[in-house]
Parts: C-alpha cells; structure tokens; sequence
C-alpha cells in the first residue's frame, strides 16, 4: 500500500530551507521578464523573496522587475551597498578633478605672481580725459606712447590701448584748445586684471585778462606786504589798489587776498576768454596775532598747540612747520580771550585787544610742565624773614608753600615726582631741644598743591645735629655721648627717627666728623674725621655694619656721593704740588682718579641720573659761567655765556633742570639744551653767600 506522501514543508519567513535550493538562473537586465498571468503558475521553486515580487506584480498586473542575483550565500545583495559602492567611485573621481583644479590654479597664481604670465597674455591701458575745470570728457584727444600716437578718445572721453607690457611709459595726452600733459604711468596687473587705469583731466591753453581794485580804509595806505593770489601764483598789487593780469587761463579759478592790515578773501571766478573786469572790492579792516611756538626753558618747537579764541573758527589759526603761529582775520577794537594749550605745557589765558594790523600777546610763553622752589625775602628789609614759594620756571603763578621763617635753605629738596617740598627748620626747637642743648633741626614735608607742613620725625628722644636725605628717607644724628670722657658719636636712622644704627663712636674728644652724607639708595653712610692733619674717610655699610677706609689724604672735601654709593666726588690736597685736585674715588675697585688738577671752581656734583658727567661754576675772565666735566673722555664744556654783569653764586639741580642763582636773579636752563637768561624771579633770595 502506498505511504502517504509527508506535505511538503514551507520555511517560515527568514528560515534557512534545510534543503539547497537550485541554483538561481540569471536574469537578463536588459530584456525585463513578462510574466504571463492566464495560467497559475508554480513558482515554489523560486526563492521566497523572488515569490513575492511576483505574486506583487501579478496583483498590480504590471511586468516583474529583474530579479537581484544570489551573492552565492543564498543572500540578496541589498541595493544599499549598490549605491555605496558607485558613491565612493563618483567621490573618487570628483576628488580627482578637484585637484587637478586645485593644480592648475596654484601653477597659474605662481604665474601670475611671478609675472611670468605677463610674456604671454598683454596689458591693456584705459583711462577717461577731462576739462580740469568742468569736468567733461574730451572727445578726440591723442593719447601718445613715447613719439607714437596709439589712439584717440570717444565721445565719452574714454580711451584704450592695448599689448602693452609691465612697466613704465611716458603718456602724452593732446587736444585741441588744451596745454599737453605728459606723466610717466605705471603698466601693471593686479592676479587676473590685465588693465591698468588711468585718467587725464587736461587744463585749458585759452588764456583771458582779469582787472580790478582793492578799496582800503585810507587814501595813503600802500599794498606793500599784501598778496593777490590766482591759482598758486602770486601777482602785482599797485600802489593804489588796482590790478591788471594777462594770460591767465580760463575755467575756475581761485582767487585770494592777503593781508594782516585787513580780512582775507577767498573766493571762486570764472574766468571767461577775453577781459574780465571785477567790480571794485572794499576791503574790511581787521588784526593777526601772531607769534612763534618756542618752549620758554628749551626753545622746542610746539607744533601741538592748540588756541581756543571764542568767536572765531578754527581755520583762522594757522601754524607753519617753522613754529610760526597766526590767528586771523580778527575784528578791530574788540577784546578777544585766548587759551593756549599744549602737551607737556603749562594752560595759559591771555586776552588782547585787537587793533588793525599785527598783534601780539603780551608776555606770551609755552613754559614746560613743572615748578621752580625758592626762597623770597618778605619785605625790603634785610631783617624781614625768608620764605620758601614756587612758581611755574618762567615765574608766573607764584605761590606761597613753606611760611616759615626758621627753614635751612640749604637743606631743601623738591621731589618732582610727589609734587612735595622737603627741608629741615628749627621752628620747633622750643618743644624739641637738642640733647647737647643745641637748637634742633627737625624735617619737614609739605604738599605744594595743599601747603601744610607736616614734621616727619616721630622719635624724637637723644636727638642733637640732624643731616636728612629726603630721597632715602633716613638721617644722621651727630651726638656726644655721655659719660667719664664725652664721645663724639653718629648714629643712622629712618627719618622718622625709629631703627637707629650707631656709625661710630670717636675716642678722641678733639675729633669731629665731617662730610656727613647718606646715599640716595639708603645703604651706605659716608663720612670722615682729622687725624693727626690727615683726613680719613670712610663708607659704612647700613645693612651688613661694616666699615671700610676708602681714603687718606689732606684737606678731602666730599662734595658728591653716587646713588649706589661707590663712587664718591672729592677735592683734596696733592702732595706733590701742595694745590687741590678734582678727583673720583671708585670704592668697589679702590681705585682714585685725579680727574682736574688745581681747580677753581665751585658747587661740583653728579648730573642728576648721570655719574659720568659732573657739573660746577667757575669765573674764568671776568665772567662767570657753567660748565660741565664728562669723566670718561676728560672733557670740559662750557654750557652758558654769561656777560659779565652776571655772578654765578651757586646751583643746584631740581625738576630735572639746573637752577643758578646770580646777582640778578634766578635763572634756569636744561643740560641737555641749555639756553641762556631764562629767569625765574628776579627777587629771588640768594642764600648761596
């Protein structure tokens, strides 16, 4: 009996057939399947995905589409990783041809850099042609390379000439009823711009004649100084006002007068071919104050100041390159206020009444920046007491800043930078005695915007001979100490009489120490004593205590110490010529350089910021002067000419500048650019003598 036959079994959808399907036949790409639907058709032997392409196309009754082909793994290649696949190939060949691009356009720029493109491809030069005073183009206007004509404008004034190369040529441009203009014109290109651009605005050949006449305020008055301006060309005024000027081309012209008796005019004519007469011109009176931009202490040229006049525009100051200053065009019998600023430079106001002509403004100054300390007389009397002002250097705006009449002129300092006055006054010494019994002498500081003096010691106790440096803020105290045999001492303190140091205790009671000075840096105390008719001088050390001898000789005068401290200004007695040398003693190297042999002179000292140049006066025939000594080179200077009315009594440095009082005054000049008689006050107290 036959067995049943088992059904056969269906793989669910994804199920791998247990058994292998036959091989899939491939499909024709080119030629799509037709299926034809009037029959049922088995298709159990297809691959499952193929059934159901089939069955769709049979519902829709459209043609099958191709059937995608087994990969060999039973598995249908997505049409995804198709696409991916022709992607990367067109990204490749995009890719490719941009670089190709990118090269071509790098070789081409390197060409085009290098100019090397420009023995291939010509330049073309274009530009348009204008009446320089209407502005319009001119037609048929021959434009000329060299001695060729190589083209001619259109109606529109414009012109082109082509294969040209890079670099210059000389273009000449002609047209009728017009001056030739010939410029030399630059050929280049700028990467792929092969032109290059010029215009031409050509000036009229026709000329005309122009006549007039001024009117002045007067019958007599003379057009000497006055200028009459046609262009930039200047032309005749005669006597009485009138004027005749030929050839002048036509168009539009500028026409100025000039003049400090009366306004300028400044206005535009068109001038025709033929004559041109101008109907007579009133002229209006008016003033010019006028001056030179110098700084008063240097003789600077200011070129930066400004001066504010109310009623008046900008453009009636005008300033040359020379520092000459003019404000113009000024109504007559008015009173005008005038603020003249400048950087670096003191704000000064000035007013003036203005008459016809030229003017000036009275004591005016550009004065730098600063402030001049000096001691005043109150009163005529000699027996009137002194006291300290300051003033701007030239001496205006005076004030009062130190009203005390017990202050040691010799010991004040002005600090430029704290705008404070420091010195040493015995005004207290009623409160404060000395411990000897002596008057004391106490520092002082006082603001010189705010003048209230302000005593700078605290400490007050066992204090006797004070010697202040105000830059270091510390002080000596010279002091006997007391006991079976009482010692000249010296001790070291801050100004403020705290953290005292002793210096020395001398053991010989005929002693006494002299040349007291302290650093400007605050380390090193300097000082000396006589010792059987020797001078011994020595430098302590603040901060390590230790003493060193830096020299023995006779009659040493210290009259400067540097700021570190090592080098030390003197005088001192030769002992082979029995006369009193300059010299320097190097403290580090222990080294002493006779700088000037036998001097004369007086008040030497360091420039300020500047060891290796030393200052002094000195009366050398019948005249005194300064001069300065530059150590390096042994090189004398003298710095002022003085006339022989003036007497040098003594200097000093301040404000960055030298101060020299004289038997007519306080004067002032700078080392670097020293000018001579800029005087400060004229009553100024000399306490040098």
């Amino acid at each position: 009996m036959d067995q049943p036959k088992e059904p056969k079994k269906i793989p669910l959808a994804g199920e791998v057939p247990e058994t292998k399907l036959p091989p899939v036949e491939p499909v024709n790409t080119a030629a799509p399947t037709v299926i034809d639907l009037s029959e049922p058709k088995d298709y159990s032997h297809l691959p499952i995905g193929t059934q159901a392409s089939i069955e769709l196309d049979k519902k829709s009754m459209l043609p099958a589409k191709p059937v995608p082909q087994d990969n060999g793994t039973n598995n249908i290649v997505p049409k995804s990783v198709l696409k991916n696949d022709f992607s990367k190939k067109f990204f490749k060949i995009g890719l490719g041809i941009l670089g190709a691009f990118l090269v071509c356009f790098v070789v081409f720029l390197i060409l085009s850099i290098t100019n090397i493109d420009a023995k291939f491809v010509k330049i073309n030069l274009n530009g348009e042609i204008t009446d320089a005073n209407t502005g319009k183009p001119v037609e048929n206007a021959a434009i000329f390379i060299g001695d060729n004509e190589v083209a001619k404008t259109n109606p529109q004034g414009r012109y082109s000439v082509d294969n040209l190369e890079i670099g210059d040529v000389q273009v000449t441009v002609k047209a009728d009823g017009y001056d030739d203009t010939t410029e030399t014109v630059r050929i280049t290109k700028v990467l792929l711009d092969y032109s290059t651009r010029k215009d031409f605005a050509l000036k009229s050949s026709i000329t005309g004649i122009l006549s007039g006449k001024f009117i002045p305020n007067s019958s007599d008055y003379k057009f000497t100084n006055d200028r009459l301006l046609i262009g930039d060309k200047q032309y005749k005024i005669n006597d009485d006002g009138s004027f005749l000027i030929n050839d002048i081309k036509v168009g539009k012209l500028d026409f100025k007068f000039n003049s400090i008796n009366f306004k300028d005019i400044t206005q535009s004519i068109d001038l025709q071919a033929g004559t041109n007469k101008i109907p007579d011109i009133t002229l209006v009176p008016g003033g010019d104050i006028v001056g030179e931009l110098k700084s008063y202490v240097k003789e600077d040229l200011v070129l930066n100041t400004k001066f504010y006049v109310e009623n008046i525009l900008q453009d009636q100051v005008n300033i040359t390159e020379d520092g000459k200053f003019a404000v113009k065009d000024l109504d007559t019998e008015k009173k005008y206020k005038i603020r003249v600023t400048a950087d670096g430079y003191k704000t000064r106001d000035y007013e003036i009444n203005i008459r016809q002509g030229e003017n000036q403004l009275f004591n005016f100054k550009l004065v730098e920046n600063g402030s001049a300390i000096y001691p005043i007389r109150d009163g005529t009397s000699s027996f009137d007491p002194i006291k300290l002002y300051s003033s701007d250097f030239d001496g205006e705006n005076r004030k009062l800043i130190a009203d005390d009449t017990a202050i040691d002129l010799y010991t004040k300092f002005f600090s430029i930078e704290e705008q404070n006055l420091y010195y040493q006054s015995f005004k207290d010494s009623t409160f404060h005695q000395a411990s000897n019994g002596n008057t004391l002498k106490m520092p002082y500081k006082v603001d010189i915007v705010n003048p209230t003096p302000d005593r700078m010691t605290i400490n007050t106790s066992n204090l006797n001979q004070l010697t202040a440096n105000f830059i270091a803020k510390k002080m000596l105290n010279l002091y006997v100490k007391q006991g079976a045999i009482n010692q000249p001492g010296l001790q070291v303190m801050d100004i403020d009489g705290n953290n005292r140091k002793d210096v020395k205790l001398l053991t010989n009671t005929s002693f006494k120490f002299e040349n007291l000075r302290i650093s400007n840096n605050g380390k090193f105390v300097l000082y000396s004593y006589q010792n059987n008719n020797q001078t011994e001088l020595y430098l302590y050390n603040i901060e390590s205590e230790q003493t060193k001898n830096i020299l023995t000789s006779q009659n040493i005068t210290v009259y400067d110490i540097s700021e570190d401290g090592n080098l030390v200004l003197i005088s001192r007695k030769n002992p082979n010529t029995d006369l009193i040398d300059l010299a320097i003693v190097n403290v580090a190297s222990d080294d002493l350089r006779t700088l000037k042999e036998n001097i004369k002179g007086l008040g030497y000292q360091f420039v300020k910021n500047d060891t290796n140049k030393i200052i002094f006066f000195e009366t050398r025939e019948s005249r005194s002067n300064i001069y300065t000594f530059t150590v390096d080179r042994s090189q004398e200077e003298k710095i002022s000419s003085l006339t022989p009315d003036y007497t040098i009594y003594g200097i000093y440095q301040e404000s960055n500048l030298l101060f020299y009082q004289t038997n007519r005054g306080l004067l002032v000049l700078d080392l670097n650019k020293p000018k001579n008689f800029k005087l400060v006050s004229s009553d100024a107290h000399n306490y040098f003598r």
